[in-house]
């Protein structure tokens, strides 16, 4: 689910709970209600309200020729939906992040408007309380080179600090909603800091191990490297695997992210480039549609996949 579907779902759910049933009739009351369901239908995925029963809060009355609201059941469909969408909002595992984030920019933005009610040193001093725990909390969300320019620096420039700082938490907050899609950046960026102990390293690691065969005399060559990363994809795997298997899914999702994890290693077997690079891009749009846990599973997987694709 994407941060504008999330948004979506609150205003929703902030319309639901602005209606004071008592300001309106019964059959203003349902056709409100009512009309509201059926947008949300449209324009929500995975939207399931259990119970609700337009049916039983209107009926048409052959007697008197005329529809009858049931008051009572129009309410219980009000409660429902907004029941059902608040679901939907907590089985995002990334729901509380987000809310947490958007107090910590709530803080941040108080904190800049306090500039003129504070004294200097004061003002100072709060800003840098509000760095610092927004770095504890999610470093994550800040390029290696932002990070070390807010960690590094005095805070003689607070104001500017803190909208650097409140930029990269709005990105972040739309990242988190769909990890797939900033999975190839994040996996350049993790290979760009660990870049220069890689140089340092492949003098060695790379060098080939030349092995003798004794009977015939001929000289064979493997790199240390393609096979311990080959070891290394094996056991991320395996270990994806259980993980998958211990966590609480349904029976239909843990068997399409084990076919998944299968698929993966297919791929890394894979010889022929194009194929192989084909297979990894569908990996990819596939986990567009899938949740952070998922994507916490598969993108080390896919990490050394694309690595040793070259």
């Amino acid at each position: 689910m994407t941060y504008l579907e999330i948004e979506n779902i609150e205003k929703y759910i902030k319309q639901l709970e602005e209606i004071k049933p008592d300001e309106y009739e019964d059959r203003g009351l349902y056709e409100l209600i009512e009309s509201i369901d059926s947008k949300i239908r449209s324009s929500v995925s995975g939207y399931d309200p259990t119970g609700l029963n337009w049916d039983a809060a209107c009926q048409y009355d052959f007697d008197i020729m005329d529809m009858i609201y049931n008051r009572r059941f129009i309410i219980n469909n009000l409660t429902i939906m907004i029941v059902s969408l608040k679901s939907l909002l907590d089985k995002q595992s990334v729901y509380s992040d987000i809310l947490t984030i958007r107090e910590l920019i709530k803080e941040g933005k108080s904190c800049l408007e306090s500039d003129e009610d504070i004294q200097e040193i004061e003002y100072e001093t709060e800003c840098q309380e509000y760095v610092r725990k927004t770095l504890a909390l999610y470093e994550e969300a800040f390029s290696e080179k932002t990070y070390t320019y807010l960690t590094g620096k005095s805070f003689e420039k607070s104001s500017r600090n803190i909208n650097i700082i409140l930029d990269c938490l709005e990105k972040y907050m739309t990242e988190i909603c769909n990890p797939a899609a900033t999975i190839k950046k994040r996996i350049l960026d993790k290979n760009k800091k660990n870049n220069d102990k890689e140089v340092v390293d492949s003098t060695n690691s790379s060098s080939p191990n030349i092995t003798v065969n004794a009977f015939g005399g001929n000289a064979t060559a493997q790199s240390n490297v393609t096979a311990d990363i080959k070891i290394d994809i094996s056991l991320q795997i395996e270990n994806a695997r259980e993980d998958v298997k211990n966590a609480c899914l349904g029976e239909k999702q843990q068997e399409e992210i084990l076919a998944k994890l299968n698929e993966l290693e297919e791929i890394e077997k894979e010889k022929n480039k194009a194929k192989r690079w084909d297979k990894i891009k569908n990996a990819f749009k596939w986990m567009t549609e899938q949740s952070l846990q998922v994507a916490t599973w598969l993108v080390p997987i896919i990490n050394q996949i694309v690595s040793t694709t070259k």
